[in-house]
């Protein structure tokens, strides 16, 4: 729950569980003065589970982190940080490191010319998801990556942004390297 431990004081914290395995609805329960919570009848995937939280979200800006992700301490407190300087920017992302359970260590993840941009590193103002669409929910993997491409941000194609987003040259999460 590395969602609890950030240093920015005035974060609302959202649990959506898709239908889970790992308990992670139970854990959070622990929490609940801390967090709202909502669970599905129906497991329909991380894009309407992402979709749901912004739907419930009652602020300005969205951070996403997925149950096997850890966001470090300062994490959002930085991505805030960035906007208050920058009042025009719409989205913030950084980098993150990258949890490779076979070696059982924490990795560094490359800062590539190509970078990916990883959700759990994202911050955006919510209202970016009110002018061009949540995430498309038919895509049961890579629905983030699809909207960084309607967007206009994804590091792999060269078209115009339709947002003005920012990139941070520091590590503020870590996730899960996903063998599939």
């Amino acid at each position: 729950m590395s969602c609890i431990d950030q240093t920015y004081p005035n974060c609302e914290i959202l649990v959506i569980d898709d239908c889970s395995t790992d308990k992670s609805y139970e854990v959070a329960q622990k929490f609940h003065r801390h967090i709202r919570l909502f669970k599905t009848d129906v497991n329909r995937g991380y894009s309407h589970a992402k979709n749901m939280g912004i739907r419930e979200a009652k602020g300005e800006f969205i951070v996403f982190i997925d149950a096997d992700d850890m966001l470090l301490t300062d994490s959002v407190e930085i991505r805030m940080k960035k906007f208050e300087s920058n009042p025009k920017i719409d989205l913030v992302h950084a980098q993150a490191w990258r949890w490779r359970k076979i070696k059982g260590k924490w990795q560094k993840d490359g800062f590539r010319k190509k970078a990916k941009i990883h959700a759990q590193t994202v911050a955006i103002r919510r209202s970016v998801f009110k002018k061009y669409g949540l995430f498309y929910e038919r895509l049961r993997s890579k629905a983030d990556k699809e909207m960084w491409v309607r967007l206009g941000i994804h590091p792999d194609y060269k078209l115009p942004k339709l947002i003005k987003p920012l990139k941070i040259k520091k590590h503020v999460a870590l996730y899960r390297k996903h063998f599939f």
